[in-house]
């Protein structure tokens, strides 16, 4: 799995659930294991190992793409920004992460 598909993984993730002050939560809002099967509404971290399905390689690079442009620690800033503001950061990442690849369509 790629940097890109965790991110847009993870984006679609939180649009479905997110949540503040835990990693993961269950139907019922009680906080859980971020890959028990019961998590269903994620942070910004939980969403991303959850869409990777660990801590991987790939997750790595995914997580410093998110964290490069924060000021501070990304559980602090998913704690203190609107789901708005936190979606965009995504599209921004997701978006940087494309950009950054190159074109080898004229090889």
């Amino acid at each position: 799995m790629s940097p890109i598909e965790i991110l847009s993984g993870a984006r679609e993730l939180v649009r479905e659930g997110w949540t503040q002050g835990t990693f993961a939560r269950d139907s019922n809002g009680t906080a859980c294991i971020v890959l028990h099967r019961d998590a269903v509404i994620f942070c910004v971290i939980g969403a991303m190992v959850r869409a990777a399905g660990g801590m991987t390689a790939a997750w790595r690079e995914a997580f410093a793409a998110f964290r490069e442009p924060i000021d501070g620690p990304v559980p602090y800033w998913n704690d203190n920004v609107s789901f708005e503001e936190m979606v965009a950061h995504f599209d921004e990442t997701i978006a940087t992460v494309k950009s950054r690849i190159p074109d080898t369509s004229g090889v």
